[in-house]
């Protein structure tokens, strides 16, 4: 029996949780699921589809100084940009605004409300489903 999850599976449970953190309403960390499901794809790409070693990607990020976030936010936006620049425009302007929820939701005393805990939930699937076109 294998014991560990794909970042898909991971991705897919997040997703999962948002979901039903939603109907519960437990925003802040809904919020936080939304933003992790769409990191953990950006990872399921990196390192299944694109066949980037994650040893390699984890010890180039140190070497820079650069968090994983930052490091898979720039190189999925490459991908895309190569893609399609209308996208990759949008995806440079989605991700922040989900990463900023998701630090609020995480770190500040501000209640989130339940317009800003959909928001992300769509935000976080758009860019899930751009992601997967790569």
């Amino acid at each position: 029996m294998n014991n560990t999850l794909s970042f898909k599976e991971k991705s897919d449970q997040s997703l999962l949780s948002a979901r039903y953190l939603i109907k519960k309403k437990i925003y802040c960390s809904s919020v936080h699921c939304s933003f992790y499901s769409c990191l953990q794809t950006m990872f399921h790409c990196l390192f299944t589809k694109k066949k980037i070693a994650k040893n390699e990607f984890i010890a180039k990020g140190k070497h820079n100084g650069i968090s994983s976030h930052m490091q898979a936010f720039k190189l999925i936006g490459n991908e895309i940009a190569n893609n399609d620049f209308k996208d990759y425009k949008w995806y440079q302007k989605q991700y922040p605004e989900l990463k900023h929820l998701r630090e609020k939701a995480d770190y500040s005393d501000e209640f989130i409300i339940q317009e800003e805990v959909h928001d992300a939930l769509n935000k976080a699937n758009s860019i899930i489903y751009l992601v997967n076109k790569i």
